[in-house]
């Protein structure tokens, strides 16, 4: 559902039902994988983020402390 957060969307907007949730290769995200209760022929707008990294830049991981 929507959270109303951004102040674009109203909340309690239905989205979808997650049907899977699985934990990324470092244990610090999750992918959540989502049936979507749109039918998307009636769609007007459609916002897509699209992940192109499959593993983090090495600048973002922590440093061992000294």
């Amino acid at each position: 559902m929507t959270s109303g957060k951004g102040g674009v969307y109203p909340s309690g907007l239905l989205i979808g039902e997650i049907v899977s949730v699985e934990p990324d290769e470092y244990g610090l995200t999750q992918n959540a994988y989502i049936r979507p209760t749109a039918d998307f022929f009636a769609l007007d707008y459609v916002y897509i983020i699209e992940r192109t990294s499959t593993t983090l830049d090495p600048e973002l991981l922590e440093e061992e402390p000294s």
